[in-house]
């Protein structure tokens, strides 16, 4: 974590490499034994594939190294990408996230990866996510409490001001006013309540 901006970091779990680099090397493996039985054609092609499939699981080792969910004051920033026409970039403020959760199966519990998804509107087609994320519940746990945070600060509004006194408003005026004002919801249910019980009152 960082202190001096209270930012935290997220990465790809170590899993995620694991399984990279075992299946690269296994079929590597395979292709090359295959290739030392052989001869002639196929055994220039085993070598060729062998040697593409160990260069994409170095780029794949690279490029999971490079995915990263910034979560900080003001939003989530999600980056990934080697190549600079495919690295991306994507920050989400706090006020445009619907939710964040987790999901990981019987080794990501124990393992603490999973998969973490943003939402953020109602719907799945807005959804960012990323598979064997470390961490994965702590870091969607950090987004939906600064959202709910977020929402809290938005409900809290001064009262409103309504007039509970004076020659020139009746009470049924004011109380007109102050359900139309429910209604609109400038004040909650609470606060209609408490206004109401003053107006009668005075």
């Amino acid at each position: 974590m960082d202190k001096s901006t209270g930012s935290q970091k997220f990465h790809k779990s170590f899993v995620a490499f694991l399984t990279t680099a075992v299946v690269a090397g296994v079929l590597v493996t395979i292709l090359t034994s295959i290739a030392a039985s052989t001869s002639g054609g196929v055994k220039s092609l085993c070598q060729v594939v062998s040697t593409l499939i160990f260069l994409w699981g170095l780029y794949r080792l690279i490029y999971l190294f490079t995915v990263r969910w910034l979560v900080d004051q003001q939003g989530v920033t999600i980056s990934r990408g080697i190549l600079p026409w495919r690295r991306s970039s994507f920050f989400v403020p706090y006020d445009n996230i619907f939710e964040a959760f987790s999901q990981h199966g019987f080794f990501g519990y124990f393992l603490q990866y999973g998969t973490a998804t943003l939402r953020r509107t109602e719907g799945s087609t807005t959804a960012l996510s990323d598979t064997r994320m470390h961490r994965s519940k702590k870091l969607t746990g950090l987004i939906n409490a600064a959202v709910q945070q977020l929402h809290a600060q938005a409900r809290v509004q001064p009262q409103p001001a309504v007039p509970v006194s004076g020659t020139g408003t009746s009470d049924v005026e004011k109380l007109g006013q102050l359900s139309l004002m429910r209604a609109n919801g400038d004040i909650t249910e609470a606060e209609y309540a408490v206004l109401k019980a003053r107006i009668i009152g005075s």
